[in-house]
């Protein structure tokens, strides 16, 4: 048995593993779980070893074999991948003499990465030999370790001697121990955690406690997002595991930023938990922050603006390999012009980035138009709808030096059957396709994943679900590809499909159904899915082919990382910037109250318009 995170790993007398879910919370007074995978054997050629399972930090179950006597060596073996039917197959796992550069924690049953610092060696198992009775021997406690790529063992001197190596491994140790008990710790409480002394606050902001913490709640129910149309926060699902968070992601952002009111700051775009404001009453500025680290960068004006008339756009964001943002972009639109004909266009854009602290400017071709501003934004790319052409999209990525819109073709045109329902959405790291079909007594869900290399698609399901109704699909969850959601436009509930186990759950009102991490304000969400996928039978068989790409996921970052700041920029905090658009509020609302006595004055002439110290008309820029 191993306790990984909120996931339990339990083995049967038949060699079967079970995974059970654990993060279920109470429900009547009993603490919930669900098995998130059907059994399955992990079966090697041989019976007389000792055995036991482990578990790596990406999640993978490994089986361990030793020596039933002096366990002086080990096998290490991982599933077979090449297995068609393992339920009815002698031997199921192949041998590895690696452990992909980790360390096996025997007795607790799951792997570190390793850490010369810490003196934790890849590739190494550690694992203690307890007195046996069999054995006639002493009550002693042996502390070990096996590399599996020397074949070679090592055995730790006496714990209890004032010996230097017996000092220093008793401080790795708990070190080890220390850091595991910080790790499974929700990261307000981390935060805290790095002031108490400098050992721990090395720890903490250390590479190896941040993928410890990140494998440790890599359960699709530790990540808090919502599901966003416009401002409208339609879905929440709370993962109060890894932010220990009491509000939905969403009301981490002021409320001010979130409407449009006169000298406000307004919230503009988001990617990756950074979020991009803007300043109405200065159209110059603008500012990139995190609502949960309440930092924020001041981004100054573009020194020299061609038009003197560009918009702030959007915000794009690069993540290294634990997801984590390493910078971002600012996007301004200078311009939009169709050329040849209104069969191509230019999009002229002026970019600011976190990593120079400078501005630059770049025309990007494209072969078509642009449908409208709609975009799906992932790991700086950008993917628009196009205007007159169906079935393609235009993607450009924003940190590539390239000045060409990639022309991306979708999977299924030109299949135009007007009862499918599209939407595009992203989940682990790839642009996802998703597609409902209602049957007589199914639902069948397609789903697409696009390659980030070759703009190729892959499909990765194809599975009926035994409910019926108008379904139509929203999102995937941003960091389980095995889970999608569709909502019931006849019944007015969201669906739950694990497409691994292939059954659903039906989530509803939080306060009657007993899913407590889930929150729906079922009226925005009946409104906008209407909107989106309005009736089309009275349209041509041309816009019969629509796919949605308004709705996006608003995510609560996975790790405390600082906002990447720029060169010279200037940082303010949360409380910092409110104050400033309250204080440009008041300035501006004095202003129009001025400029209205002015007119109410002038000889009771009509009021066209008012004369303020500040243009605060609020522009949009659309295709």
């Amino acid at each position: 048995m191993v306790l990984r995170g909120y996931t339990l790993y339990i083995t049967t007398s038949r060699r079967f593993v079970r995974v059970l879910d654990l993060s279920g919370g109470h429900e009547q007074g009993y603490s919930s779980f669900k098995e998130t995978t059907r059994p399955f054997p992990m079966l090697s050629c041989y019976e007389s070893c000792d055995s036991s399972i482990a578990v790596t930090t990406s999640g993978e179950v490994l089986l361990v074999e030793s020596d039933p006597w002096n366990r002086r060596w080990f096998r290490v073996y991982k599933k077979d991948p090449d297995l068609e039917n393992p339920d009815s197959t002698c031997h199921t796992v192949v041998e590895v003499d690696s452990l992909g550069g980790e360390a096996l924690l025997l007795d607790l049953g799951f792997t570190v990465p390793a850490d010369d610092a810490l003196g934790i060696e890849p590739d190494s198992i550690y694992f203690t030999r307890h007195y046996r009775p069999s054995q006639w021997k002493g009550r002693d406690l042996d502390i070990c370790v096996y590399n599996l790529a020397t074949k070679s063992f090592k055995r730790f001197s006496d714990l209890d001697s004032p010996s230097p190596m017996a000092l220093e491994t008793k401080t790795h140790l708990l070190e080890v121990l220390q850091t595991e008990i910080l790790g499974r710790l929700p990261l307000k409480t981390i935060s805290r955690f790095k002031s108490v002394c400098k050992t721990w606050k090395s720890t903490i902001e250390s590479a190896y406690f941040r993928r410890l913490f990140l494998s440790l709640n890599r359960n699709s129910s530790s990540s808090s997002w919502s599901l966003m149309y416009a401002r409208d926060e339609l879905i929440v699902f709370h993962g109060h595991k890894t932010w220990d968070l009491p509000k939905s992601p969403v009301s981490l952002i002021p409320h001010s930023f979130r409407g449009c009111y006169i000298g406000d700051c307004e919230y503009r775009d988001s990617s990756c938990g950074l979020v991009l404001i803007t300043d109405v009453s200065d159209k110059a500025s603008c500012y990139v922050g995190s609502p949960v680290t309440q930092q924020w960068v001041k981004i100054p004006p573009p020194p020299s603006d061609p038009t003197d008339d560009s918009r702030v756009f959007g915000l794009v964001t690069r993540l290294d390999e634990d997801g984590v943002v390493l910078s971002f972009k600012v996007i301004r639109i200078a311009s939009y012009q169709a050329t040849n004909d209104n069969l191509s266009s230019d999009l002229s854009v002026l970019l600011y980035s976190s990593a120079t602290g400078i501005w630059t400017s770049k025309v990007i071709h494209s072969p078509h138009q642009i449908g409208n501003m709609s975009n799906i934004n992932l790991n700086g790319r950008i993917y628009f709808g196009c205007l007159g052409v169906l079935g393609i999209l235009l993607a450009h990525d924003f940190y590539s030096e390239s000045d060409q819109f990639r022309v991306v073709q979708l999977p299924d045109y030109p299949d135009y059957n007007k009862d499918y329902k599209r939407t595009l959405t992203t989940s682990g790291g790839f642009v996802m396709y998703v597609r409902t079909l209602a049957k007589k007594e199914e639902t069948v869900l397609k789903i697409w994943r696009l390659s980030n290399d070759d703009d190729s698609w892959q499909l990765l399901w194809e599975v009926g679900f035994p409910i019926t109704g108008n379904y139509a699909p929203v999102a995937m969850h941003p960091f389980d590809v095995a889970t999608v959601y569709l909502w019931s436009r006849r019944d007015h509930h969201l669906v739950s499909c694990n497409l691994l186990k292939r059954d659903y759950t039906v989530l509803g009102d939080a306060s009657n159904d007993g899913h407590q991490d889930c929150f729906i304000d079922k009226s925005v969400c009946k409104l906008s899915v209407d909107e989106l996928w309005r009736s089309s039978s009275y349209l041509d068989e041309g816009l019969n082919f629509q796919v949605c790409i308004w709705l996006f996921q608003f995510v609560i970052p996975r790790w405390m990382e600082s906002v990447p700041r720029p060169p010279h920029a200037e940082m303010i905090d949360t409380t910092s910037l409110l104050s400033y658009a309250a204080a440009t509020h008041g300035r501006m609302m004095k202003d129009i109250e001025e400029a209205e006595y002015f007119w109410n004055e002038d000889d009771g002439k009509s009021c066209i318009g008012y004369e303020g110290k500040g243009d605060t008309s609020v522009k949009s820029y659309g295709v």
